[in-house]
């Protein structure tokens, strides 16, 4: 497992960890083993890495653009043939010039990169947040409550719109509602679950706490009057 931690300041690279050599560094260009880092002259982050296999080149490509628009892809002699990952990471309006990139690896294949928005490391923190997804929070949403010893689960949603149900089913001691959310700016979803894990061959909990919003939460007037913290 190789680990490396690059550190953005004012759109520029300001430092990197890593278990491999550095090649080369400066504050658009890093070279470490097979991956080469850049800022593009438009702001955007892209981080590659080439490899061969079967005679084919097969590069791994992560693309963060100045919007907040976040790629992962795989893919073979210059075509795209897997997207591991594509969703916002900053909210609307705001640009990329602070954060922080974790990169984990191991071989080829299994490799991810996580982005987090050093702006906000504090307040996730403080409200107990697990992630923060940049999307609409107007949609439909499952919550679920089951008191059962195996496959405990509890679904708690909070927001400043309007709930309606649309529909509600229950089953033994197991209920689940679909609701649906309108004239909210923000959603913040808690789920506590019990999962099977099959390679510690026994139940877990996981906990997750998200708050969805298209907005800086920070603007956000009801979590700065304390109402989460």
């Amino acid at each position: 497992m190789v680990l490396q931690k690059i550190v953005l300041k004012d759109g520029v690279f300001e430092s990197i960890d890593s278990e491999e050599k550095i090649t080369n560094f400066s504050n658009k260009r890093i070279n470490v083993g097979n991956w080469c880092f850049k800022v593009e002259d438009d702001g955007s982050v892209v981080f590659k890495k080439n490899y061969w296999s079967f005679f084919r080149l097969f590069s791994v490509v992560y693309s963060l653009d100045r919007n907040g628009l976040e790629k992962l892809v795989i893919k073979r002699n210059g075509e795209t043939i897997k997207t591991i990952k594509k969703r916002n990471v900053l909210p609307q309006g705001q640009k990329l010039e602070n954060g922080i990139f974790y990169i984990e690896t191991a071989g080829n294949y299994l490799i991810d990169i996580l982005f987090k928005n050093t702006h906000l490391i504090d307040f996730k923190r403080k409200n107990y947040l697990t992630e923060i997804v940049y999307k609409d929070p107007n949609s439909k949403y499952i919550i679920r409550t089951s008191r059962r010893r195996i496959g405990y689960c509890r679904t708690i949603l909070e927001t400043d719109g309007k709930k309606y149900i649309v529909r509600k089913s229950k089953k033994e001691d197991a209920v689940e509602e679909e609701v649906s959310i309108v004239n909210a700016t923000w959603v913040i979803l808690e789920i506590d679950r019990e999962e099977y894990d099959e390679n510690l061959g026994k139940q877990i909990s996981k906990h997750t706490r998200e708050l969805i919003t298209l907005k800086d939460p920070l603007s956000i007037k009801k979590f700065n009057d304390g109402q989460f913290n």
